[in-house]
Order: structure tokens, then sequence, then C-alpha cells
């Protein structure tokens, strides 16, 4: 979705073309009534659109991205800011397909994000589960809707790729592209042999839940002595992690919670090339042959302000013989 949103910004005409699929499936939509973009002549309206519009950066506010196999989806809310300094709203969402190991868009709709309007739909719509349990009243069946997720102890680990957008533009998208989908696959590979499961994927970075939090520890090692296997022409890439352990609330297909939200901040906070775990991790895995815990460094984990310290792993040195 960055990429596509790059090009639009940047009105590369070849990028643009090269990032819209040509299959008959393809239909973009936009905020306009009148803007329904079908099939291959879809990313040539796109190019005369982008060569019309003024230049604009944006800032994008939040993003969630998804995969199956060779399709993936996105949404996005995202500011837009134009030369002449006014700023607009926007809310996007995407499909993608995999072409020739290129996320290809295959459905495109940006709108502007406005509240529910009764004058127009003709009712008032809730908007928060509070409000939907007080509107239907006691015939609603809050406990039949929280079976649906189940609560578990599960150690997450986040992994990022550092300075992939400069990677991915000195070797090219197709290749870039390429390169991830193999590393994606030794991931899961890797957290197979460890007990753990590959949860999703999230632009160059994944996320993966184990039972184990030793297991995660040595999984999250044997990525990051894999990270050279994923060099981009003569230079490496190299692989950050953040771990946690707590209560989750997992899906069919994902976990949430602030136990992964800790994880996923310990992932930003890392360096190129560094593991940082927290304290719970540290302590469920206690003392090991195999690894060593550095000592704690003081974090800033933002929106999580109960956590201080995380912990840097390594694998133990063997002893001298």
């Amino acid at each position: 979705m960055t990429r596509f949103l790059n090009a639009l910004a940047s009105r590369d005409a070849d990028a643009i073309r090269g990032l819209v699929s040509t299959g008959d499936a393809t239909l973009i939509l936009g905020s306009d009534p009148r803007e329904w973009y079908e099939g291959g002549d879809a990313s040539e309206l796109l190019v005369v659109q982008a060569e019309g519009m003024p230049r604009f950066e944006y800032d994008i506010h939040r993003i969630a991205a998804f995969e199956n196999g060779s399709t993936g989806w996105a949404a996005s809310d995202v500011t837009a800011r134009l030369e002449s300094g006014h700023a607009v709203a926007l809310r996007m969402t995407a499909v993608f397909c995999l072409d020739h190991g290129v996320w290809r868009v295959v459905n495109w709709h940006t709108s502007a994000p406005e509240a529910d309007d009764p004058e127009v739909i003709g009712v008032e719509l809730s908007e928060t589960m509070s409000r939907l349990v007080d509107e239907v009243g006691s015939g609603f069946d809050l406990t039949a809707l929280t079976r649906k997720l189940r609560t578990r102890t599960a150690t997450i680990v986040f992994t990022d790729l550092e300075d992939s957008t400069i990677r991915s533009a000195e070797v090219g998208d197709e290749r870039w592209s390429d390169l991830i989908v193999r590393h994606f696959g030794e991931l899961e590979r890797i957290a197979l042999s460890h007990d753990g499961i590959l949860v999703k994927t999230l632009g160059d970075g994944a996320m993966f839940a184990f039972g184990s939090a030793y297991g995660a520890v040595r999984a999250s090692l044997a990525i990051r002595e894999m990270s050279l296997a994923v060099g981009a022409g003569t230079r490496a890439v190299a692989i950050r992690l953040g771990l946690n352990t707590g209560e989750a609330i997992a899906t069919d297909t994902d976990f949430f919670g602030q136990a992964v939200n800790i994880a996923a901040r310990l992932a930003g906070a890392a360096e190129a090339g560094q593991i940082l775990a927290s304290e719970t991790v540290r302590t469920l895995v206690g003392d090991r042959d195999d690894i060593a815990f550095g000592p704690p460094l003081s974090v800033t984990l933002k929106g999580i302000p109960d956590v201080k310290r995380a912990f840097p792993v390594d694998r133990r040195p063997e002893p001298a013989r």
C-alpha cells in the first residue's frame, strides 16, 4: 500500500503501471461517484489522474495488512497534505494479488471518512460495543460473542528488516519481492521447527506465536543468524526482533492484546541485528546453557508506560576447551 501511495504522490507513471494489475478483475474506486475504473484501463486512468493532481505528502495514522497465499488486503487512514497547505483526510482499502513476485493492486477504494448521517441512512448506527449492548437490550447475548474469542498464554515474536525501503530501491521491486517471499518461507520453517507458527506477515516483517518462551528465544536466534541469506546485492540485511509472553486473545487467524503490542514495540525499539525480550520472557526462560541474556536496557515503548526495560538475547559462548 505504501509503495502505491508513493507512486501516486510522486506521479511516477511507470511505478503506477507496475503496481496495478492489468487483469479484467481490477477495479479502482474513488470518493467521487464517477470514479469506477475496471480492467486494464484502470492503471492508465490512474496515471492520467496522478499527472493532473498537485504534488502531495501523506501521513499514515493507522494501517492493517494481511495476506493468504497469493492474495493480500490492507486498509489505512491517511492525511494527504497538498502543496497549497490544504489537508485531506482519506480512508483507503486495497486488495492485492502476488503476480511474478510483485504485489499488484486488483481493487483500490479511496473515500473521505464521514460520520454516519441519520438523515441519509434513516437510522443512527451504533459505533461502540457498549452502545450496541445498551441499544439492543437484554436480547443481546454478549457471552455468545466472547465464546468466539479464546484467551491463551503465548510468546509473541515480531521481526522487522532494517532499512528495507532503501534495499528494495537498490535491487528493484521485483527482485526484492522474490527475496521477501523466500525470506518468509525460511522464517516459517524455523518457527515450525521450534513448535511455533507464522501468524501473519506485515510488509517486510512478520509475527509469530510460540507455546514456549524458550522455543521462541531459540527460534529468534536462528532467525537472526539467517539474515545473511536475505542479502540484497553485496550487503546483508539485518533483522531485529522483539519477544513477549503474556495472555493474548486468539482468533482462528490472529492474536490481539497488550501482550502482542509489547512484543511489537520491543521489535521497534531493537537495533539492527538485536533481539529484545521482555522481563517476562527473561524470567520464564531462566538460566540456560545455550542462552545468554544481557543486562537490562532502559526502553520507552509508545503507549505502554509500565514496561521500562528489556533484555538483549544472544547465544551463550561455548566454554573454552
